[in-house]
């Protein structure tokens, strides 16, 4: 069938209000998610989402990004734990092998559509394609905003395409429905965006209108099957996902289109980080000249807040020395003298600080890579080897480790980082028998070109994070940045007071207590713990009722490997009217009844691989 003949037979399909009935209702689809985008993605080789993400004008709610609506994506899915693959058209046809496995059922149990049907590919797409795998396969379909205007779209979604204007109305709840439950009366308000774009569309007979704006429908539901839905998600491309309210709903759309959803939020969740225990910028630079703390310095106003408070310090440690005496770097925790400023510099007693926070389990040590300071110490305006602690060696460039600052902001080769890198990883593990997951480079500095780019190169030397710019690291893509931290969506990144460092500490240590002033309900948890999550991978398949393997890797999920994970447990209402009541089992063994109503936590006993939940 053309493309054009199948165009044409799903507009009268429209025309008529009647679904195609050729998908017999049985099974649940699996719980993944087919992210499907159009030129969103820079990256041609498709591993690195990198978005300036300077602020915007403040009078300007339209001005953002090109492929922000993808990174906010890839964010709010990594963090909720939700397990999805990406299919780009501007490089991929549409294919029913891309929604199907090797035995003909389907892969997904939501197709979440975020891609402009005009944007240019390498091909022409057969969107009837996409109709197939709908409403013959049964997989449920979420689109959002102004991404549907293309008839076979429109068909399956129950919407005619209207165009895309501007209003200063918020967006008003208009049905009670899982989707919009508890949201109030209003998923958004004029305070909250002052003026936006809207995607405006004429429902057809059947469809469910859930919520409005200015007049037009802004939220909708046409129910396909038995366990089929079309969820549409009205709202600014550019700015929908800058609202709660709204990411509240994509999370709950997904619920709704595979029945249930496995996933994690992250309330009230806070990452305590500090930077620098060993660098030696503190020896030489004069404007951060202080004495590195000592071991009772670190008990008293370090250990014993966090062991009150039940938290832990994320320290970003540098364990490789510039000594100068020597030319050469060397471990920085066997250090002990007295630097040109005065002060006594007893990494050895730091050292053991760090090691009794580890014992007691309030520090977590990752890498701030090897020395915090540019492998080239020799090239001019150098050398730094020999200058005056007032001269040369007091300009700061000297003390970024992976873009060189001192030259006019150049690229380090990525060679020259990977050396860097790798060797930072060995010498924290040979002191402190610790492999660090999160990797954040000494002040900022970065190389961005591609072959150099400083989150890739992480990435693939097997860390899981990027730390304080944000970013998750894998095997499978990088990510520079991160987004909605302190919200449902990802925990926040907070300093360790007064400033993040262990200057500060070392000058105002009493200072540190009030990095514990988040209010009631604060955890104050690790890195680890996060990109445990993060890394978690939840695989399914069709069945009569809802089955997730979740394997932890050994590497990235080694936090689990003595400690227990949970997750939160969701149902769309209809799929709780067959499964509420029955038994849950975790590793086969009974871990209570699904819940008559609400989000569930389950807990999953300590230990890396895989472990099974599963609905009786």
């Amino acid at each position: 069938m053309s493309n054009r003949i199948a165009i044409a037979l799903l507009s009268l399909l429209f025309a008529l209000g009647s679904p195609a009935e050729s998908w017999a209702a049985g099974d649940f689809n699996p719980y993944r998610v087919l992210l499907v985008i159009a030129d969103q993605w820079k990256d041609p080789a498709g591993f690195l989402v990198d978005v300036p993400l300077e602020a915007p004008p403040h009078y300007d709610h339209s001005v953002r990004p090109e492929g922000l609506d993808f990174m906010q994506l890839v964010v709010m899915l990594k963090s909720w734990g939700v397990p999805f693959d990406i299919l780009r058209l501007d490089q991929e046809m549409l294919d029913l092998n891309h929604f199907l496995g090797p035995d003909d059922r389907p892969l997904y149990g939501c197709i979440l559509w975020a891609a402009d049907p005009h944007a240019e590919s390498a091909f022409s797409q057969d969107y009837s394609i996409l109709a197939r795998a709908v409403e013959d396969y049964g997989i449920s379909l979420v689109a959002l905003s102004n991404r549907i205007d293309q008839p076979v779209l429109g068909f399956l979604l129950g919407v005619r395409y209207q165009g895309y204007y501007m209003t200063h109305r918020g967006i008003d709840v208009a049905a009670d429905h899982f989707l919009t439950r508890g949201l109030g009366p209003q998923v958004s308000t004029e305070t909250d965006v002052p003026y936006q774009f809207q995607a405006v569309v004429e429902p057809a007979e059947g469809v469910q209108v859930l919520a409005s704006q200015a007049g037009s429908p802004a939220l909708t539901e046409r129910v396909i099957g038995p366990r089929t839905r079309a969820v549409w998600i009205g709202g600014d491309a550019k700015i929908m996902f800058e609202l709660q309210n709204v990411r509240t709903i994509l999370r709950r759309a997904i619920t709704q289109a595979a029945g249930y959803c496995l996933h994690k939020t992250w309330e009230d969740r806070y990452i305590i980080v500090m930077d620098d225990p060993g660098g030696a910028q503190n020896a030489w630079l004069e404007h951060w000249s202080y004495p590195t703390l000592t071991r009772e310095q670190i008990r008293k106003h370090l250990i014993e807040p966090l062991k009150k408070h039940d938290a832990v310090l994320v320290i970003n440690v540098v364990p490789g020395f510039v000594n100068e005496e020597k030319r050469r770097v060397e471990l920085s925790f066997q250090q002990d003298f007295v630097d040109g400023f005065g002060n006594r510099q007893d990494y050895i007693s730091t050292r053991q600080g760090l090691e009794e926070g580890l014992r007691e389990g309030v520090f977590e040590l990752q890498s701030h890579g090897w020395t915090h300071m540019q492998p080239d110490l020799d090239s001019p305006p150098g050398p730094w080897w020999g200058a005056s602690l007032h001269g040369e060696k007091a300009h700061v460039g000297w003390y970024r480790e992976f873009g060189d600052t001192r030259r006019g902001f150049k690229d380090i080769p990525a060679g020259q980082q990977l050396f860097h890198i790798r060797t930072g990883k060995k010498w924290l593990e040979n002191l402190f028998g610790v492999v660090p997951l999160s990797f954040v480079s000494g002040g900022g500095g970065v190389s961005l070109s591609y072959p150099n780019h400083t989150w890739i190169l992480a990435a693939r030397e097997g860390f899981g994070w990027f730390c304080w710019f944000g970013g998750y690291l894998g095997r499978d893509l990088a990510v520079r940045g991160w987004l909605f931290e302190g919200t449902p969506e990802a925990p926040a990144t907070i300093p360790a007071l007064p400033d993040a460092h262990d200057k500060g500490i070392a000058e105002h240590p009493g200072e540190f207590l009030k990095t514990f002033d988040r209010g009631p309900g604060a955890v104050y948890m690790g890195l680890d713990e996060y990109i445990g999550y993060l890394h978690a991978d939840l695989e399914s398949r069709p069945g009569s009722l809802p089955e997730v393997w979740v394997e932890y890797d050994p590497h990235y999920c080694r936090f689990f490997s003595g400690r227990k994970s949970s997750w939160k447990l969701d149902l769309a209402d209809w799929a709780r009217e067959s499964l509420a009541g029955r038994r849950v089992l975790v590793d086969g063994k009974p871990a209570g009844k699904v819940a008559q109503r609400g989000v569930q936590e389950i807990a999953v006993p300590a230990g890396t691989g895989r472990h099974r939940i599963a609905v009786e």
